[in-house]
């Protein structure tokens, strides 16, 4: 089991938390709030990376698109409902039938403009993503053995470096079609980049070692920040993507480190997927519903840091009281097969 990945995934998650509370304040592009958003993008690696050891089993092809969807889907539904409702009976929202089922069906939907091509609750466009990059993942499981695991990896990238540079031929900017270019995003680079890792880790721990991978980090969070103010024009994957996976490549090789970090990184790594969907839920009613940013008590660092800590309790709760019980009962509902090795890297 990598420790190292689990905690960066909890990171992550906060990284996401601190941007959605510091932006309601200081805006989400001001220098020290804008960086965090790669919080997304390191998401995305671990993807591609738990997604690879998933499927290194040929007895695993069968079901193992089911078991990520069943890892996503049931929370997603529970949290976009409650959205759904919340907007509807608090602030007299309603949605156009097609964009309500799309949202549960992660499928873009081609709005009025290209701001409205995502789902109903804003945070689910990176499930879009995720779903997209399992469903051709399968195909290729299907159509590759799994004696040429590395050779998956690099199939993956071959349709999604296709799939993105299709925008040079066919990119429509409005109508039905307008949501081609959402499939078309560079951010599907990073799922294929943590395959990858995946894919030729052995080379990795040959050419890095643990001093190195934590240096790498280090490095890499420099130019997070770096890039997000020197070249912010860039596209994401250049400014976030590669710092991103800077990042996750460095923290897989400081493994011999990260059982020292303690039990309270690894738990939020546990309740990463609860911590990025449920915090905003009480950031919306408890900080912009009651208005409570205009009181100056909430306009300091340290009581906007202190909200963040809040909002992390209580999504970790709903990891506690719904999540985990849901997943407990995933694994009885798939008990009579094997443990795919990514369950045993990284607690998926």
């Amino acid at each position: 089991m990598y420790v190292s990945a689990q905690i960066l995934r909890g990171v992550a998650a906060l990284c996401v938390v601190f941007y959605h509370v510091f932006g309601k304040k200081f805006g989400i592009h001001s220098l020290y709030v804008h960086p965090l958003a790669a919080g997304v993008d390191i998401f995305f690696i671990i993807s591609g990376f738990v997604i690879f050891k998933s499927t290194e089993n040929a007895d695993r092809r069968a079901i193992f698109l089911a078991r990520r969807i069943y890892r996503i889907a049931p929370i997603w539904f529970i949290a976009l409902t409650l959205w759904i409702l919340y907007q509807h009976y608090g602030h007299g929202l309603s949605y156009p039938i097609g964009k309500i089922i799309k949202s549960y069906l992660f499928v873009f939907y081609a709005g009025d403009t290209p701001d409205d091509h995502g789902p109903i609750y804003g945070v689910g466009w990176t499930l879009n993503y995720e779903m997209l990059f399992y469903v051709l993942w399968g195909c290729v499981v299907m159509a590759v053995p799994s004696r040429y695991p590395r050779t998956r990896a690099l199939v993956s990238l071959a349709i999604f470096t296709a799939l993105i540079f299709s925008r040079v031929i066919f990119r429509p900017a409005t109508g039905p079609w307008s949501v081609v270019a959402d499939y078309q995003n560079t951010v599907m680079w990073e799922f294929c980049a943590g395959s990858l890792i995946a894919a030729f880790e052995p080379q990795l721990k040959k050419i890095m070692s643990p001093p190195l991978g934590l240096a790498l980090v280090v490095v890499g969070i420099l130019l997070l920040w770096a890039g997000d103010t020197y070249a912010r024009d860039l596209p994401r994957v250049i400014v976030f993507g590669a710092p991103a996976i800077m990042i996750f490549a460095g923290a897989i090789r400081t493994e011999k480190y990260a059982p020292k970090l303690g039990w309270l990184p690894r738990s939020l790594g546990d309740a990463s997927y609860s911590i990025y969907l449920i915090h905003p839920f009480p950031l919306e009613i408890g900080l912009v519903d009651t208005m409570a940013l205009q009181n100056p008590v909430f306009q300091t660092w340290p009581a906007l840091l202190l909200w963040s800590v809040v909002l992390t309790f209580i999504s970790y709760l709903f990891y506690a009281g719904v999540e985990r019980p849901i997943n407990n009962y995933g694994k009885k509902l798939f008990r009579k097969k094997r443990k795919p090795p990514a369950e045993m890297l990284i607690r998926a």
